[in-house]
């Protein structure tokens, strides 16, 4: 900038006009740099815990459950000592659950189950653990979580929760008494209790189901090729079993019988193959039959454990059961 203007006569004169201008940029910037923290502030939007989780609960019931999981997590990231923390690894798991990512779900809801914290989450967390194994058909493993439940939390609600789906747990897997045991352990202040002693009523009935003995079914395949699959009503396949044999067998005889004796030989081992893989045959469809028949005999008693109206309020987590009869 140029503070002074050189005459015809050679001395310098300073100009009023560029003070002024120089003072006014001076001015400016101070005005700019005083107001950018402000203009910042203006800016920004806080959320709380609370409305954070109410938002990611709201994702939940619209099924978007992997939105929610974002969410939940940027609340953990921004809030780590937040006193909602542990409400939302919860609601992880639970949104993990519904969307039947099970395995992520155990390690989200694993550190929740670890002591010395009792702050309801624990048993929950320990209930959803049980619940992501069940629905995978791994039940001993369900059966771990559900009895520590029964072992080391006294919360009447969840016990109740663990006995009643302890004993569908027990009916899957033909253990019919065991299954009504757990049906009557239900209390008589559980709103399941009504629904548990019908069914332990009604489980004890498993036991007259007709099932077929699945060594009489391999007896019977060994013996006659076909018959094992006749004993569970599969027809088509025992006669397909039974031709089979038969032509191998046929044709090992004329070939031994015509001096074939190598090409008798490769029969021969076909088919003990074939022999062999009809017996199991007959053993893996009664195994099919029995758990068709243990299907059939629970189907009209089906429960399903609706978890989409979970997370609905900001109180303790409960889970929603519908019951059909």
């Amino acid at each position: 900038m140029t503070l002074s203007k050189t005459m015809i006569s050679g001395g310098r004169t300073r100009t009023k006009t560029s003070k002024i201008k120089l003072c006014l940029a001076l001015t400016l910037c101070l005005v700019l740099v005083s107001g950018l923290i402000p203009i910042a502030d203006a800016g920004q939007v806080v959320v709380s815990s609370d409305e954070q989780l109410a938002f990611a609960r709201s994702l939940m019931k619209e099924g978007k459950f992997d939105l929610a999981v974002i969410e939940l997590e940027r609340l953990i990231h921004f809030l780590p000592e937040d006193s909602k923390i542990r409400e939302a690894r919860y609601l992880i798991g639970l949104s993990y659950v519904m969307a039947r990512r099970y395995e992520a779900a155990r390690e989200a809801l694993l550190p929740l189950t670890q002591p010395p914290v009792n702050d309801g989450f624990d048993e929950k967390a320990l209930f959803l653990m049980g619940e992501s194994y069940y629905r995978q058909g791994f039940y001993r493993e369900a059966g771990f979580y559900f009895e520590r439940i029964l072992n080391d939390h006294p919360q009447p609600e969840m016990k109740g929760l663990s006995n009643y789906r302890l004993g569908w747990m027990e009916m899957h897997m033909d253990k019919w008494e065991e299954a009504s045991h757990y049906f009557s352990m239900v209390e008589d202040s559980s709103f399941l209790h009504r629904k548990a002693q019908l069914l332990a009523a009604e489980s004890l009935s498993g036991k007259d189901l007709p099932y077929k003995s699945p060594t009489e079914a391999g007896v019977l395949g060994a013996v006659v090729p076909g018959l094992g699959h006749a004993y569970v009503g599969r027809y088509r396949d025992a006669g397909v079993a039974f031709l089979l044999n038969a032509l191998f067998i046929w044709a090992s005889v004329e070939a031994f019988q015509s001096d074939l004796n190598v090409l008798g030989g490769i029969l021969v081992f076909l088919e003990l193959g074939w022999y062999s893989g009809s017996v199991y045959s007959a053993v893996n469809a009664t195994h099919k039959y029995n758990r068709q028949l243990r299907d059939d005999f629970l189907g009209p008693l089906h429960e399903e454990i609706d978890l989409n109206r979970v997370a609905t309020n900001s109180k303790p987590i409960g889970l929603v059961f519908r019951i059909q009869f």
